[in-house]
């Protein structure tokens, strides 16, 4: 959050409308009731809580209280704009029948000798879902599930309930993984924002019972879980060590498998989402990230561009800019973590986030956003808790042109310069709410959020039919590895496929995870007591070499299991009837 905005609000306020936005609350501790009241007395609504992270509403001048020089928070460490989540879909140009895109996973074959997912239970977390499954399967198979929070809002003690929201993209997967287990049930959850992924996954993992359809069911009965949405704001470093990968990893713990659309940060060009990994750098010593060592001396050397053209309908849109950075692991400490240590402390950076925009008329550069949190505030205000490192831009475009980011060493403006001694991985994520732009550079490499992190999930990233007659990694396709080196995505899938909910092709990762999902139904349909792991070998060590040059990308990578792979289509193409095979010797 930027605190001389809100000044400048509040001294303007009187005589404007103050506006109202949505942010993000991390405290030092769980958050109870009592800090919920205290937030509430502020003027602002709790829309929900979980762990250690609030989610509110109010107008811009009320959250000053909770900033740096706030008296009576001292539970908050900080505040930032919160980020939706959003949909790992993408267009796509090669549109083939969905039956085409199963019977490339073996799931014809699976249904040849009648595996069609009867007694399994299918569960789907998105945003929100239509009707039409329902209306095809009837009330005793659909079960439109969402999250119920308490007056307070505490998401802790939230309910999981009969109801849905409304959104296309759930009705989309659904339907993938109806065409794969046709006569399974379908728990369809609802859940759109942060803590309602948390209160979910929780309930998941703890195998809480719900009543759905006049009776209860145990969570535990699921038998496979499928996600392919994504919470935008990276709460670890890659790494799987965020409360969102964790819980994640918690649910294939208590015995359901977890299947996750990777993302769509692969690409650069002409995109919605756009991804840039690199090592702060400042050779010309001006204090700002060198995006080109190779112009030490030129000024475009510490500004990456990005380009959005004229768009059809010219309405507004909403450009995200998150900065991340390898400070969580002497940042972010748990509250009886102890007293820093010295050599922790001088780890700790303090990088600021700027964004700009070049005014064709005049070739100017005006300053139009920006992110200055104060990460190294525990130095100069010891009572103060330490700030995660992440620093997020939110503006809307209305106007074609180029934005220039900016990232700067602030550590030195404490009179800390020295401290910022050490290589510092910076992880930048571009998303636009539709309108598609071009990065100047950008990365292909370790565009992983949150739950795509995780250790037990099995990620899966996206491939589509060409004209050259095979299967090809798509561009946009996010690709491991993870920060500490492990092999992300596991498997790939098809995508582009036609699809009733949406009306046309179906892309995406969002598309492809649903058919591994739909395929591990199946094989859980066939082998009732086999363990996630079991079911993650089989499909591994079976998947599909993908021939071809578009398929060969980042090199090769350690797999668990003995078979080839890299960091672009992990270990092939999911295969169900290679599986159903694998899982069947082994079984004898």
């Amino acid at each position: 959050m930027d605190y001389q905005e809100l000044l400048r609000w509040e001294v303007m306020g009187p005589s404007l409308d103050v506006p109202e936005r949505t942010y993000l609350v991390f405290a030092t501790s769980e958050i109870d009731v009592e800090n919920v009241v205290e937030l509430e007395s502020l003027g602002v609504d709790v829309v929900s809580v979980g762990g250690t992270t609030a989610v509110i509403r109010g107008p811009l001048t009320t959250i000053s209280a909770l900033g740096p020089d706030g008296e009576g928070f001292t539970w908050v460490r900080s505040v930032m704009p919160y980020v939706p989540v959003e949909h790992s879909d993408e267009v796509s140009f090669f549109a083939v029948r969905a039956a085409d895109a199963l019977e490339a996973c073996g799931v014809d074959r699976l249904h040849d000798v009648g595996l069609k997912g009867s007694g399994v239970l299918v569960a789907v977390i998105d945003t929100g879902f239509t009707g039409q499954l329902r209306d095809r399967l009837g009330a005793s198979r659909v079960h439109y599930i969402k999250v119920v929070h308490d007056g307070l809002g505490i998401s802790t003690r939230s309910r999981l309930v009969e109801g849905r929201e409304e959104d296309e993209h759930g009705a989309a997967c659904a339907e993938a993984i109806a065409a794969a287990v046709p006569e399974a049930e379908f728990l369809l959850i609802s859940a759109p924002g942060f803590t309602d992924r948390m209160a979910v996954m929780q309930a998941i993992a703890e195998g809480e019972e719900i009543e759905v359809g006049g009776r209860r069911l145990r969570l535990s009965e699921i038998d496979v879980v499928s996600d392919s949405t994504f919470f935008p704001l990276p709460l670890d470093h890659n790494d799987g060590e965020g409360v969102l990968a964790k819980l994640a990893d918690e649910v294939v713990a208590s015995g359901v498998p977890f299947v996750y659309a990777l993302g769509n940060f692969g690409k650069g060009g002409n995109t919605t989402r756009s991804f840039l990994s690199a090592e702060y750098r400042d050779s010309d010593g001006d204090g700002s990230h060198d995006f080109d060592p190779k112009a030490q001396s030129s000024v475009d050397c510490n500004s990456l561009a990005i380009t959005v053209d004229p768009w059809a309908g010219g309405d507004p849109f909403v450009l995200t800019i998150i900065l991340g950075w390898d400070g969580w692991p002497y940042q972010v400490r748990a509250n009886d973590a102890g007293p820093w240590e010295d050599s922790e402390v001088i780890d700790i950076q303090d990088i600021d986030l700027f964004v700009h925009y070049v005014d064709p008329a005049t070739s100017s550069v005006v300053p139009l956003a920006r992110s200055v949190r104060d990460q190294l505030i525990t130095l100069h205000r010891p009572a103060n808790a330490p700030l995660e490192p992440l620093e997020v831009v939110q503006f809307e475009v209305d106007t074609p042109g180029t934005y220039l980011v900016e990232i700067t060493n602030a550590t030195q403006d404490h009179q800390h310069g020295d401290l910022f001694d050490r290589a510092v991985d910076l992880h930048l994520y571009v998303t636009s709410s539709g309108v598609p732009f071009t990065m100047e550079s950008y990365s292909t490499q370790g565009a992983l959020v949150n739950v795509g992190g995780a250790r037990a999930v099995v990620s899966v990233g996206a491939v589509g039919w060409t004209e050259s007659d095979q299967w090809c990694l798509m561009p946009y396709s996010s690709r491991g590895p993870t920060s500490d080196g492990r092999l992300k995505p596991e498997l790939v899938a098809p995508t582009g496929y036609l699809c009733d909910a949406t009306g046309g092709p179906f892309g995406g990762t969002s598309a492809a995870a649903p058919v591994v999902a739909g395929l591990v139904a199946l094989l859980r349909d066939a082998f009732p007591g086999c363990s996630p792991e079991d079911v993650w070998e089989a499909v591994s060590r079976t998947a599909q070499a993908l021939p071809g040059e578009c398929n060969r990308v980042d090199g090769p990578a350690e797999c668990p299991f003995d078979v080839a792979c890299n960091f672009g289509v992990g270990c092939g193409l999911a295969d169900g009837w290679a599986a159903y095979e694998f899982l069947q010797l082994m079984s004898e």
